[in-house]
């Protein structure tokens, strides 16, 4: 169990993956926790968190393999890996998920779809992406063998 302060003053605590085995994204006035799968907290683990960059509110929340496409789990996490599957613009989170890449609307959450690795990549059936990255407005990525 973890307490968490939140910017109001607030104390709660939370049984949840903490901040150190997340990732956290910033834009459009937004911040976005993404928590990969944890054993310890199967109910509460893969998600997305969204909140108001100013004031911390929770504005939208995804959890579960269900709702979210990320497919990594924690020993598989390390710091260099933390920000190398997801990105996040004004208008839409990225996420990777294996052979896909899911696409959330930045305002509300919702999945806008997923997309698959791009034919001219050459990948094979065993190769996942392998990370995104977004420079001026074009979205970069890699694919390659599952590390898990």
């Amino acid at each position: 169990m973890s307490l968490v302060t939140r910017f109001d003053g607030s104390v709660s605590q939370s049984r949840a993956p903490t901040l150190g085995s997340s990732s956290v994204l910033l834009a459009g006035g937004r911040y976005f926790v993404l928590a990969p799968e944890h054993r310890q907290w199967p109910e509460n683990s893969p998600s997305i968190t969204a909140y108001d960059a100013l004031s911390g509110i929770e504005l939208w929340k995804r959890v579960g393999r269900e709702s979210v496409v990320m497919d990594r789990s924690m020993k598989h996490y390390g710091p260099e890996r933390y920000c190398l599957d997801s990105v996040a613009t004004d208008k839409a989170l990225y996420i990777l998920g294996g052979a896909v890449c899911g696409v959330f609307e930045a305002e509300t959450g919702a999945l806008q779809r997923q997309m698959a690795l791009p034919a001219q990549t050459g990948a094979g059936d065993a190769e996942i992406w392998q990370y995104i990255a977004l420079n001026s407005g074009l979205l970069y990525g890699a694919a390659g063998p599952s590390p898990l």
